[in-house]
């Protein structure tokens, strides 16, 4: 066991060689020669020339990496997919007219001719300078640098690949050759803010791959280009390699699983390079190592984030499934219990669709992007790809859950796609509420249909016990819950983006917009610069139980520094109305402000004993407000905030505030969830005497 400071010496050592080695490669185009010579000797031998070995990676793509090399693929993808393949030509045909959509909903008109380093928000450019020369605190004065890199990571080039697949058009091969070409004259290796980040780099490479994999039996992909192409993605294959986040900044978050992920991914596809064998064993160890350091034990990603843990969950599966089909001598078997966990927690907080909510920061983004549809977060992929792995069939999603995105990766007859055992499984659960809780994470979901309603769904959490050192993308949520009936009701604000105005950034982070309790006029936590927390200190807790048709749910956390507390207690009585009881304080007295936020959709107004919410099909819900000090006559406030449910994003929508002020504070909300609330028919009675020492 190496000491601390010989390690130490090791990691300053390897980045003074990389850096060093790195001054001499800048703007390096490798050639054809060069390709060559990076090949094994024994390829080399055996193949005889580069065509060759392309031709041997070209039907590896085909069998091993997509599923969509068999003759009935078009014909039934059409018959199956008939909204999709609309979709994907007329997104495909935009393309060619310089109109791309970002993220989930931001659009852009960027002509024909693209500057790929546009900032795109303020008509803004990105110096082209050596990658190292950035000042990255200097980053968000030029723009974000976020919105730049979406648009690097080629989405973009898969759709183009798909509508080539699908119909043979070469146009679309002469768009995606066309925006390959000015991208590479526009990013010489290692120059400009799109070699800045191993993860986009490794991001890039995977749309890369998929985009060549439907293109390449187009007459129009010649020798010489294909050899151009494969130029560069060994370029990418070098930067990942030598530029992982652990090595080069010094610390480990979500970026360092997807870095290791593409190379693990690349080098177990293409193990003719020389050093392919090497990069997969080290890509390897990270991925294990990884799974000990940033997951939690009942599998959640530590920084509570449900868009970075599904695409953390994204980038282990599609590593592991390709591991299997190209029948690695050393599959790691390890991966799978703790793969198994993380999809189970996203299964245990999705909603009965499939789809996730938002919480904490999300930037719409994904590890590989096969879906055609992107305006939700859903775990529909990744469910059916972790059942190609395993052969587990317990999922519960709606009778709709079939996934475009999982025809490109599994097949268009996988069995997976279309199980009727699975549907029924569906139908016989649809009366049956559900509760689940983990218990390192904290969150807490209960599902329970209704025939007249649908859904009603709620998410709570508590964070995790105490905080982890991986906190850049937390909001001040503790205790914040997010209410589906029928429709989205409450929901959390979203994250809008990360490095534009301040004070945007502040506003999606703060306590204050979320549906949680802000006590003493003082967020739960104190926000440095666009990642940074100055104060976070706290202790949680969340429980759960039920008997007979109540379900309680209880969390709460203590901020030792402020002598503060809040406790949250939520009981379904099911079917009839939910109740949410708030106990807090700071010190000797404080005053507490109780908030909801409604999803931009949501008409709320006033009402005799309280307010009513109403959405878009005309459903009216009754809510009632109560807080110490104003149990007979309900005090509150009716005003307009901002919800962000995509990046760069903003929607107005309805908040409602009440406070109060004392010693102990305490807010009761009513919910009733018949027709304008029907709860004074319940008359069964639930005792709370847990309390929270304080």
């Amino acid at each position: 066991m190496l000491s601390f400071k010989r390690r130490l010496f090791l990691k300053l050592f390897h980045l003074r060689n990389v850096i060093v080695i790195d001054s001499f490669r800048k703007s390096w185009r490798p050639t054809e020669k060069e390709l060559w010579n990076a090949l094994s000797h024994k390829v080399k031998r055996d193949c005889g020339d580069l065509t060759s070995v392309i031709e041997t990676w070209e039907k590896r793509l085909k069998s091993d990496f997509l599923a969509v090399y068999n003759s009935d693929f078009e014909r039934e993808f059409i018959n199956n997919f008939p909204e999709e393949k609309k979709i994907i030509f007329e997104k495909a045909n935009d393309i060619i007219c310089g109109k791309y959509v970002l993220f989930f909903d931001f659009r852009v008109d960027l002509g024909e001719e693209i500057d790929w380093h546009t900032t795109l928000i303020n008509n803004d450019r990105w110096p082209v300078v050596y990658f190292r020369d950035y000042d990255l605190r200097e980053l968000v004065a030029v723009g974000d640098v976020r919105t730049t890199w979406e648009l690097n990571r080629h989405l973009s080039w898969v759709i183009l690949g798909k509508a080539y697949f699908l119909g043979r058009d070469e146009k679309f091969f002469g768009a995606f050759w066309h925006l390959f070409c000015s991208w590479s004259e526009q990013n010489p290796f290692l120059m400009g803010v799109n070699w800045l980040s191993a993860m986009e780099v490794g991001i890039r490479l995977n749309h890369w791959l998929v985009a060549y994999t439907l293109f390449c039996d187009c007459p129009s992909f010649g020798a010489e280009k294909k050899a151009m192409f494969w130029s560069k993605v060994y370029l990418h294959m070098l930067y990942v390699r030598y530029h992982f986040t652990s090595e080069d900044r010094g610390f480990r978050n979500n970026h360092l699983i997807f870095e290791a992920a593409s190379l693990f991914i690349v080098t177990t596809l293409f193990p003719e390079f020389k050093k392919s064998r090497g990069w997969r064993k080290k890509s390897e160890k990270i991925l294990s190592q990884e799974l000990l350091q940033q997951f939690l034990d009942d599998g959640f990603h530590e920084e509570l984030c449900t868009s970075y843990h599904l695409q953390v969950v994204e980038a282990y599966l599609l590593s592991s499934l390709i591991s299997k089909r190209c029948r690695c001598e050393k599959f790691p078997n390890e991966w799978m219990d703790s793969i198994s966990t993380m999809v189970h927690a996203l299964l245990s907080i999705s909603q009965r669709d499939g789809t996730l909510p938002q919480w904490g920061d999300g930037d719409d983004g994904s590890f590989l992007n096969f879906s055609t549809h992107r305006d939700k977060l859903s775990i529909r992929t990744v469910w059916m790809m972790y059942m190609a792995i395993v052969a587990d069939e317990d999922g519960v999603f709606s009778e709709c859950w079939v996934d475009e995105g999982a025809v490109w990766i599994l097949g268009i007859h996988s069995d997976l796609l279309y199980n009727e055992s699975l549907q029924k499984t569906v139908l016989n659960n649809r009366c049956k509420h559900r509760l689940s809780c983990l218990d390192s994470s904290q969150f807490a979901s209960v599902k329970y249909f209704r025939d007249d309603i649908g859904e009603i769904y709620l998410l709570f959490s508590a964070g995790t016990k105490v905080p982890y050192e991986s906190y850049g993308h937390r909001h001040a949520d503790l205790l914040s819950i997010v209410l589906t009936v029928g429709d989205s009701l409450l929901v959390d604000p979203g994250t809008y983006c990360y490095n534009g105005p301040l004070k945007w950034r502040r506003y999606f982070q703060e306590t204050r917009v979320h549906n949680t309790v802000l006590i003493g006029n003082k967020g739960q936590f104190g926000f440095r610069g666009n990642f940074g927390i100055d104060r976070i200190d706290y202790q949680s807790g969340i429980k759960s139980w039920e008997e007979n048709d109540i379900i309680v749910l209880k969390g709460w956390y203590i901020d030792k520094t402020r002598r503060l507390w809040h406790c949250r207690h939520i009981i379904f009585w099911l079917p009839n109305f939910i109740l949410i009881h708030d106990y807090c304080g700071e010190g000797p007295f404080s005053e507490a402000n109780l908030n909801y936020t409604f999803a931009s959709e949501i008409e709320v107004l006033s009402s005799e004993n309280g307010f009513v919410t109403t959405n878009n099909r005309g459903k009216k819900y009754q809510w009632h407000i109560y807080s110490s000090g104003n149990n007979s006559h309900p005090s509150f406030k009716i005003g307009d905030g901002w919800v962000s449910s995509s990046y760069w994003e903003r929607k107005k929508c309805k908040y409602v505030r009440t406070g109060a002020k004392g010693v102990c504070n305490a807010f009761m909300t009513i919910v009733g969830l018949s027709d304008c609330g029907n709860y004074r028919r319940c008359t069964t009675k639930v005792t709370c005497s847990e309390t929270v020492e304080t």
